[in-house]
């Protein structure tokens, strides 16, 4: 490859492994802790008291993700 096509592979199409690895982890715990909903209720906290609130740790060995009410 000339050394366009190699700049231009490591600009836009390289991926590290440390990279993919923290996307699949994000994606994983973003499925199983279903933090879209727990965003969009936090959304609502937002708009009504102007605070969001959450509590993210470890709970029996697994990853935990709770809202907490902002009053």
């Amino acid at each position: 490859m000339p050394p366009e096509q190699i700049a231009k592979y490591m600009d836009k199409d390289f991926k590290d492994v440390v990279e993919n690895t923290a996307y699949h982890t994000i994606m994983y715990l973003r499925k199983k802790l279903s933090t879209d909903n727990e965003f969009i209720k936090g959304w609502k906290d937002a708009l009504i008291g102007g605070r969001e609130i959450y509590y993210v740790g470890v709970l029996n060995s697994e990853p935990f993700l709770e809202r907490v009410n902002p009053i």
